[in-house]
């Protein structure tokens, strides 16, 4: 399940030739990839070490971010990704090149979509609220409660509105609101990525 298609006619990578027949097509396979006709193993190696922190550094941030935001959706961290590389690359038969295929890009989907739904997310809480706070809405509220001969509709929109704002403008309301809107923009963008 791990193997790596030989790329066809690729020259081997510099100091490559001493590493098993499988590392060769590997590193084969990696030059093909990125379109280069040599490679530096020690660069190589340097470059896996950033993009290892890279990615476990990401991992950690976003899945805690996730967790902040939505703390009670479904969608839930599937490991711990540093040491879900760590175990692959040490050769570990519980980690397989598939698995960590998926929980990569989960990860990369989460990222994408959760950056994608917090840009969303202050338009949809903006036409949210300029819709509860409209005027036109107040009204028809205080309209559907009944009249009073002895309160002018003002006076009872004004107090409707009163009321709204003790509830909805109060901070936890609002930050509460604008994590349901980026929580289930980004649930709706990873469903459609799936």
């Amino acid at each position: 399940a791990d193997e790596t298609p030989a790329a066809a006619g690729a020259p081997a990578a510099e100091g490559s030739a001493a590493l098993p027949a499988r590392t060769q097509q590997a590193l084969r396979y990696l030059m093909a990839k990125v379109q280069i006709g040599q490679l530096d193993l020690t660069r190589t190696v340097k470059l896996l070490q950033v993009l290892l922190e890279f990615a476990a550094a990401g991992d950690q941030v976003i899945w805690n971010t996730w967790r902040t935001i939505a703390p009670r959706s479904a969608l839930r961290r599937p490991c711990d990704l540093r040491k879900a590389m760590a175990g692959y690359l040490a050769g570990e038969h519980t980690v397989s090149g598939v698995d960590l295929g998926r929980h990569v890009d989960l990860l990369r989907r989460l990222m994408a979509s959760l950056i994608a739904g917090v840009g969303h997310a202050g338009a949809q809480f903006a036409q949210q609220h300029a819709l509860q706070f409209a005027p036109e809405e107040i009204e028809a509220h205080v309209n559907r409660a009944g009249s009073s001969l002895l309160t002018a509709l003002e006076y009872r929109c004004w107090n409707r509105y009163v009321e709204m704002a003790r509830d909805r403008m109060i901070p936890e309301a609002i930050e509460h609101a604008i994590k349901e809107a980026i929580a289930g923009n980004t649930e709706s963008m990873i469903n459609r990525s799936a």
